[in-house]
């Protein structure tokens, strides 16, 4: 049987183990393509059965008509140019994607949303904390709240429960939901945590979320289930 190949675009530092590893939990043969510095994505994504965004630094607020006017972000425009690209293949190719965090903000704003440029200064706090004890934490501002899927979403469809408690870390959120794209989970503030397609019929697997499943106890339903539902999908679309 054809080992799976999932494609993912750039990681900071000592975070990419935490993806590979929670995926290879459900398929201990995944291969991974790092797809760093991809000169012709076309080609890159060539080689691999589905796309992996990860978390990462922040979307350039021009690119949807908005400025950091509080100078929060950390911006790479070249990765965002690259995972424009990525993501326009992927579509085209009919290949599974699934955006975690920034790969939600990238996803949506590609396909025409906006975000909050900097959710504490809308008065909106609670997803991203301040650092202090990381004992127990793969990342310092890593915090936990609870989320709510959304009736009748293909999402909901995967879960055996519509509430529960996931890590997040994010400082910008979803302002402008992509025409194409709908909200299948949210915060208790509103904010929506995760997205897919408005319309699925026909078009290629896509889940976005803003927590972090791979910072997650494996067994959480709000881990676990992503992990081996996107790689059902990937299997499923095996050439």
């Amino acid at each position: 049987m054809k080992r799976l190949r999932i494609g993912i675009t750039k990681l900071e530092g000592g975070y990419y183990p935490l993806y590979t590893d929670w995926l290879r939990h459900t398929n201990p043969d995944l291969e991974f393509t790092e797809l760093i510095q991809a000169t012709d994505p076309a080609a890159a994504l060539a080689g691999c059965d589905a796309l992996l965004l990860p978390g990462g630094e922040d979307v350039d607020p021009t690119i949807y008509r908005k400025t950091d006017e509080h100078n929060t972000c950390t911006i790479e425009r070249e990765r965002d140019t690259l995972e424009f690209s990525l993501i326009k293949h992927a579509i085209h190719a009919r290949m599974p994607m699934l955006g975690i965090c920034r790969g939600l903000q990238i996803v949506n704003v590609a396909m025409g949303g906006s975000l909050i440029v900097d959710m504490p200064s809308e008065g909106i706090p609670g997803h991203q904390g301040t650092g202090g004890n990381t004992a127990e934490r793969n990342h310092p501002k890593d915090v936990d709240h609870e989320v709510t899927v959304e009736p009748w979403t293909g999402f909901a469809e995967k879960l055996p429960l519509r509430m529960g408690k996931v890590t997040s870390n994010h400082h910008q959120g979803v302002d402008l939901v992509a025409p194409r794209l709908r909200v299948c989970a949210t915060a208790p503030d509103g904010t929506a945590e995760a997205l897919e397609w408005a319309e699925p019929e026909g078009k290629p697997y896509l889940l976005l979320v803003h927590w972090h499943p791979e910072r997650m106890d494996y067994d959480s339903p709000f881990s676990r289930i992503i992990a081996e539902d996107f790689i059902a999908a990937v299997r499923a679309g095996e050439n």
